[in-house]
């Protein structure tokens, strides 16, 4: 863990590494359907072999680009980038002026918008508001299971990575890009994003 005063998006820790989705063979060299993802810094197999005709990858640089263009004309600060699980899933917090901190039961909470998906197939692109910033795996899993569980009040949108997973990131960039400006625009584009 390095604790930084700013995060930028370009110089952070994912993007010093991705996932690059190598072919598998059998041990006389015939080539198989499946492919696995070894991490570009270090060549270690990252979570286990995936059918590229069912799974579609969204590679850290993807993750963070889909990010950043949710973020633009946003007054925002990055709170908390990383990775758990020998870099299965990825992750970013990010502080909103626009959702201030509020007051309940005699305690002050934060609120995050939080961007979660994952390497090893443990969970699909989510993005949702959440007063638990990321930082680790236990609190990946908090914001995972109130996604999971449909208990997030506020923002919550995710994309499988199936198919043409573009098409979906662009439109979850415009309902992200919404719900971090006017809430009525946010609540027309979560209801189209949805429908």
């Amino acid at each position: 863990t390095v604790v930084r005063p700013t995060i930028p998006l370009d110089d952070c820790f994912l993007s010093k590494w991705d996932v690059v989705p190598t072919p598998l063979q059998l041990a006389d060299g015939t080539p198989v359907r499946f492919n696995v993802f070894r991490c570009s810094e270090t060549g270690e197999i990252i979570g286990r072999p995936f059918d590229p005709d069912t799974y579609s990858p969204i590679s850290n640089a993807r993750f963070l680009t889909l990010i950043r263009e949710a973020l633009t004309g946003t007054s925002h600060k990055i709170v908390s980038v990383g990775s758990v699980c020998r870099r299965g899933r990825i992750f970013v917090s990010v502080k909103l002026d626009s959702l201030p901190a509020f007051s309940a039961a005699g305690r002050k909470f934060e609120q995050y918008l939080n961007f979660l998906t994952s390497h090893d197939f443990s969970t699909q692109l989510i993005t949702q508001t959440s007063n638990v910033c990321v930082v680790c795996n236990n609190t990946f899993r908090a914001n995972l299971q109130q996604a999971q569980a449909g208990t997030v009040t506020g923002f919550r949108s995710g994309v499988l990575h199936r198919g043409n997973v573009e098409p979906k990131l662009a439109e979850l960039s415009k309902a992200v890009d919404a719900a971090v400006g006017v809430q009525a625009e946010f609540q027309r584009a979560l209801n189209d994003f949805d429908g």
